[in-house]
């Protein structure tokens, strides 16, 4: 066995068939047009996908914040809104209420921002400004015997929001003073 050589097994015809195709240059005009034709309608259809599900995202993403924006501001308004007494408007739509100690409070919608504003008792003037609450578009408020009714709609380029709120009953102490 030291004196063998090992012998090709493979057939001259395989061999040609391989040569042939390692020589090809180049794809034919079919196979070109055909790549081509997919291509034609594989990309429109990927984007367009691609632009469904972004779009799905943002609108998702938008209505999260525009939902928190409106839970916060009820939060931040509903124990202030509970104590103060004498709710009423003025022409503009903003509500002023006053408090135990004689201040006044003022909700404004000013360049879609909710914005409060305080007036210490005697002063004749609103001092300080605090934004509650961004993208307003609509605010309206309706003070009753009981309480008060607050509808607030908040919208940005994405989705929009609804809101309604009813803080019933002013605290006994807030009248008592």
């Amino acid at each position: 066995m030291e004196g063998q050589t090992r012998q090709n097994t493979t057939t001259p015809s395989t061999c040609r068939s391989v040569r042939t195709l390692i020589s090809q240059k180049g794809f034919t005009y079919v196979e070109v047009s055909v790549v081509l034709l997919l291509m034609l309608f594989l990309i429109p259809v990927v984007m367009a996908v691609t632009f469904h599900m972004e779009t799905g995202v943002k609108e998702t993403f938008w209505e999260q914040q525009l939902q928190m924006e409106l839970s916060a501001f009820a939060m931040d308004v509903r124990d202030e809104i509970r104590a103060c007494t004498d709710y009423r408007l003025t022409e503009d739509g903003s509500l002023l209420m006053d408090t135990a100690d004689g201040a006044t409070i003022r909700y404004k919608l000013d360049q879609h921002r909710i914005i409060r504003s305080v007036r210490p008792p005697g002063e004749s003037r609103f001092q300080g400004t605090t934004i509650l609450a961004y993208n307003v578009s609509q605010l309206m408020f309706s003070p009753d015997d009981v309480g008060l009714l607050l509808k607030i709609r908040l919208e940005n380029g994405w989705t929009e929001r609804e809101a309604q709120y009813y803080f019933r009953g002013r605290t006994e102490g807030a009248n008592k003073g």
